[in-house]
Order: structure tokens, then C-alpha cells, then sequence
């Protein structure tokens, strides 16, 4: 009996600090500078938008009818570790393809799963980012 008081007695501080571990991530997240690698430069009209906690969209303009700024964002995507989901990446459909980058991080004992979705046209961006926590052991 006394064993069990002491499981619970270590168990619920525990249980505390994974949640607050989670939230900490979650609002280190919803930083500002977060969303920065999905702007492209010379982007106009810039929205940013929490549609939920664990969602926001990202929408802007591109002011030229040449600024690629799908490719500028999958290479700075790229660079910062996250890898194109190869259960959405399809051949020869380019008009159709929405290409969705994952990435996924160690924070203390949470897994941090993100997921980026480029959609829109060549002038206009439409991005959704997705995050999701997974706790220890799942």
C-alpha cells in the first residue's frame, strides 16, 4: 500500500509537467517567426490566421505573374528538416498536386508532429500548418 501512495505521490507531478510541457510547445509554436519560412519575399497582403489550436493558414499575394513562390518555400521547408509526404506525392497530375511536407521533433518526452499544405496558385499562397502532439509512449 505504501508503494502505491508513492507511485501517485511521484505520478501526478508527472502527469503536470508532460501537460505543461505541452502547452509550452504548443505556444513556443505560435510564434511569429514560425511562420516566417512560409512567406515568400515580396509577398503582399499577408494573412496568418489560428483557425484552431493545433492550425493556422498562412495566405499572402505574389505581386508578379513570374514569383515562384511554391518552390522558394519547398526549399526553405527542405532546409529546415521536413520531408515531402510521399502518401500525397503523385506523377504527372501537376495541375492537381498539392504538395504536403511533414516534419516531426522530440520536445522533452512530447512528439511534435507538423504538417505543411501548399496550396493556391502561382500568385496566390494558401498554406496550412497542422500540428499535433503525441504523448510519451503512444
Amino acid at each position: 500500500m505504501a508503494s502505491v501512495r508513492g507511485l501517485r505521490r511521484w505520478l501526478a507531478p508527472a502527469g503536470v509537467v508532460i501537460v505543461l510541457g505541452g502547452c509550452v510547445a504548443l505556444f513556443w509554436l505560435s510564434g511569429r517567426a514560425l511562420d516566417e519560412p512560409f512567406v515568400a519575399p515580396g509577398a503582399e497582403d499577408v494573412a496568418i490566421t489560428q483557425s484552431s489550436l493545433d492550425t493556422r493558414q498562412i495566405s499572402y499575394q505574389m505581386p508578379g505573374p513570374d514569383d515562384a513562390w511554391q518552390s522558394t518555400v519547398a526549399r526553405r521547408l527542405s532546409n529546415s528538416g521536413w520531408r515531402l509526404s510521399h502518401a500525397h506525392y503523385t506523377w504527372g497530375d501537376t495541375e492537381h498536386y498539392v504538395p504536403i511536407y511533414v516534419r516531426t521533433s522530440q520536445v522533452w518526452v512530447v512528439t511534435l508532429s507538423e504538417q505543411a499544405t501548399l496550396s493556391g496558385d502561382r500568385q496566390h499562397a494558401v498554406i496550412t500548418v497542422r500540428y499535433t502532439t503525441d504523448p510519451p509512449g503512444s
